[in-house]
């Protein structure tokens, strides 16, 4: 006798739901600029956007030299601006995107915003010569600086408050040649960078010119006269 056995009751597990969301891209920010010193960068915005699931924070970082970023108090939109800055800065913003309690960080590119910084160096000296005498050349006493390609313009004024541009003086040294009359010197540096143009001015120097005149003297005529007795 052979009896078949069949089992009509079926089990379940419980069930497992996995969800796959986009993957998580944190966009770009703006590419790199260059500024004078001191001045202020344009601010730094978002040339792509974040992209994926999720809901989004930020935490702009800033660094000296490119390598080691801390985060800036206050930096936490999607744009940010860095105020005035004396030195290059590198920057670059952490997003953040949160989604059913899991946290996913991921970074952008790294801004860099480069300084120009510029420094007119020394003239020297002044001095002071007799009317129609050659003074000596105006030369460095300490050279100009800068970060990009340096040119010299070389400007004079009769009063030391408006000066002009004097033709042809675009070397680091000047020779004035024979004043006519007591001037003064400076030199305007441009240093050239990533098609930046920053200045800055040397001291200024004063050519004195000591006009003597040594007047007019007369003829000294003698007058005889005659008298009758």
């Amino acid at each position: 006798l052979v009896t078949d056995v069949i089992c009509d009751d079926t089990g379940f597990t419980n069930e497992l739901m996995i969800t796959v969301y986009d993957a998580f891209d944190p966009g770009a920010i703006e590419s790199s600029q260059t500024i004078c010193y001191g001045e202020t960068p344009d601010a730094l915005t978002t040339t792509t956007a974040p992209s994926g699931s999720g809901s989004y924070t930020y935490q702009w970082q800033s660094s000296p030299d490119n390598i080691t970023f801390t985060n800036i108090g206050g930096g936490t939109a999607a744009t940010y601006d860095a105020g005035s800055l004396l030195q290059t800065m590198y920057y670059k913003r952490i997003t953040t995107s949160v989604l059913n309690g899991e946290i996913c960080t991921a970074e952008s590119n790294v801004a860099t915003v480069t300084v120009n910084d510029v420094d007119g160096g020394k003239i020297g000296s002044d001095q002071a010569i007799c009317g129609g005498d050659d003074p000596a050349a105006l030369t460095s006493t300490l050279d100009a600086s800068g970060d990009g390609v340096i040119t010299y313009q070389w400007q004079d004024s009769p009063d030391n408050v408006t000066f002009t541009d004097i033709a042809g003086a675009t070397g680091s040294t000047y020779d004035p040649g024979m004043p006519a009359a007591t001037t003064y010197y400076k030199r305007v540096i441009t240093s050239s960078l990533n098609g930046k143009d920053c200045t800055a001015e040397s001291n200024v120097v004063t050519v004195t010119i000591n006009n003597v005149d040594g007047g007019t003297i007369g003829d000294r005529k003698s007058t005889r006269l005659n008298s009758s007795h």
